[in-house]
């Protein structure tokens, strides 16, 4: 397979160009009075990176949002909460979810194991949009996921190799289920031909985990990882078939 071949690629991902985020496959824009779920919301430990939550009220009446986090090794820790006021805007980022702000009346959770997945929950009709932002501002919306497709493949179209050093592809996979689910990693690259094997990852219960474009390529090294079966081929540049033997988040 040819190093410098262009790819495609299928899954959730998060692919990054010159150290910014140029696009996140996880986030959450949704527009009615009940549960609003955020499947990427990264951690405030982040050294460049900071998630952005933006959460417009709808109606012209206050109220309450309630936000429940769970991290990526599928603990939930304890509530926390806003007011928003009629029609206004209410945002919190990485920090203010950890470390709490008393400005913004929002109390921290503490830190996790990994990122977190958020649902905000309200009886308020709101919209919720997800950012990333980096270190010198750039803002980034993350409102997709990778669909699944009817035969349960999840196809991400683009996805580079670790050889490109300044935008390396992640891939992140989150099972919402209350029971493990393995999934299946392969790619064919643009000239039609498949990598020298395939990854197979092993989620337990509620777990998320991302793998860098290295990792995936790695053919077996650094071994030892529980879940993690390495086999992919080195060189491979993207890879485009995603199985799962239940679905990974899709929404």
């Amino acid at each position: 397979m040819d190093n410098t071949s262009k790819q495609a690629l299928e899954l959730q991902f998060e692919q990054t160009n010159s150290g910014h985020p140029a696009c996140f496959a996880l986030a959450a824009h949704l527009v009615c009075a009940e549960t609003h779920e955020v499947p990427l919301f990264l951690a405030a430990g982040d050294s460049s990176l900071r998630s952005v939550v933006r959460v417009i009220n709808l109606s012209d009446q206050s109220g309450e949002v309630t936000i429940a986090a769970r991290s990526d090794t599928g603990v939930v820790r304890e509530e926390t909460s806003f007011r928003i006021g009629g029609s206004a805007v209410f945002a919190f980022n990485s920090d203010d979810l950890e470390y709490g702000d008393p400005d913004k009346g929002l109390s921290g959770i503490g830190t996790g194991d990994g990122d977190w997945r958020l649902t905000l929950d309200s009886e308020l009709p709101l919209t919720v949009s997800t950012y990333a932002r980096s270190a010198d501002g750039l803002l980034t919306e993350m409102n997709r996921t990778v669909p699944r497709d009817p035969d349960g493949i999840h196809r991400v179209m683009t996805f580079n190799a670790r050889t490109a050093m300044r935008r390396v592809s992640q891939l992140r996979l989150v099972n919402p289920h209350e029971r493990p689910v393995t999934v299946t990693v392969h790619g064919i690259d643009d000239v039609g031909e498949d990598g020298d094997g395939s990854v197979t990852v092993t989620l337990a219960a509620n777990e998320a985990r991302t793998l860098t474009a290295g990792y995936l390529e790695d053919r077996g090294r650094d071994i030892g990882e529980p879940g993690i079966d390495r086999e992919f081929g080195n060189g491979l540049v993207d890879f485009r078939c995603v199985e799962a033997t239940r679905p990974v988040v899709d929404r």
